[in-house]
């Protein structure tokens, strides 16, 4: 726990204020936290709408740091069904903490920017919502209209809660099915201890490394035509995909014609990059790696 928090602390130079900064407002005694992290100790801080502190893991208070040195401010913890709401801009979206927690997602957003970009006036399909958290990203830099596809039915809870407080609710689709390269009723693998990671079973051999006490669902499949179709969209500006494996069925079995409708792929892969990258290619889209942790990574393509 120790290398985590020095290198939080003192980020790119010794002290670094921004982090200090944060540390310290949300810190009910920022001395006492300091030292309880050091210790692998509970935190106590007192969000704005808890009438009372509430003590968080300390795994747990170096994300909510992370976050609030980038603007993701915490409002209210409810230690009881382990949830925090956040005040993102002039919105808000609640996530799970705890063992399994959301927090990854945020940070991978606000912290490590990976859609960083203008989507001003774009119409934006996002196959893996999760919680909502990407399509309210999408339409708080300027989306026309986002399409948010999830499957999971625990998700699904959370995602359709964050987009009805929203103030982009008018401008976000919920699309309850999971995309694929064909229609139908597909089994879907919820994984109880990574809500991130539930994911369409027996389509490629990556998912038995995901594979461990999980409960199965039947859900609606569509094809990615069909999901185009849907839209009504001729053309779609952005795609985001980031579905546990579902890129390689989408990517692979979709028709050259169908998928040169989108402008602009971002791609999270699960399995490598490989075949990916040579579809694509061959589709006549520029790609680029955003980065690569084994054989996962970001591909960004855009039609030349």
């Amino acid at each position: 726990m120790l290398k985590p928090i020095t290198r939080l602390i003192k980020g790119p130079r010794p002290l670094h204020p921004k982090y200090l900064k944060a540390f310290w407002e949300l810190c009910l005694n920022p001395i006492t936290g300091y030292w309880n992290m050091l210790n692998d100790k509970a935190v106590l801080i007192k969000p704005v709408g808890n009438s009372a502190p509430v003590a968080v893991p300390p795994i747990t208070m170096i994300s909510l740091i992370e976050l609030h040195a980038h603007g993701v401010r915490v409002m209210d913890i409810n230690s009881a069904d382990l949830t925090i709401k956040f005040r993102i801009g002039s919105d808000y979206l609640t996530v799970r903490y705890g063992e399994n927690s959301d927090l990854f997602v945020l940070r991978e957003i606000y912290f490590h920017k990976i859609y960083d970009g203008d989507y001003h006036g774009n119409f934006v399909i996002d196959v893996g919502g999760y919680i909502g958290e990407t399509a309210l990203f999408f339409a708080q830099r300027g989306a026309r209209r986002v399409f948010c596809v999830e499957p999971a039915p625990d998700n699904l809870r959370l995602l359709e809660q964050n987009i009805s407080q929203s103030s982009f609710k008018d401008k976000i689709v919920v699309v309850r099915a999971a995309i694929l390269d064909k229609d139908g009723i597909v089994e879907l693998y919820m994984d109880n201890q990574n809500y991130g990671r539930h994911h369409v079973a027996n389509y490629h051999e990556f998912v038995k490394i995901y594979t461990r006490e999980s409960l199965t669902y039947n859900v609606q499949a569509m094809s990615f035509q069909s999901l185009l179709e849907y839209t009504g969209l001729e053309e779609v500006d952005v795609v985001k995909l980031d579905c546990e494996g579902s890129e390689y069925d989408i990517l692979l079995g979709t028709p050259d014609s169908v998928l040169k409708r989108v402008r602009k792929y971002i791609i999270e892969y699960h399995n490598g990059p490989d075949v990916l990258v040579k579809r694509l290619d061959d589709l006549g889209y520029k790609l680029r790696e955003k980065f690569s942790v084994e054989a996962r990574g970001l591909l960004y393509a855009e039609r030349k």
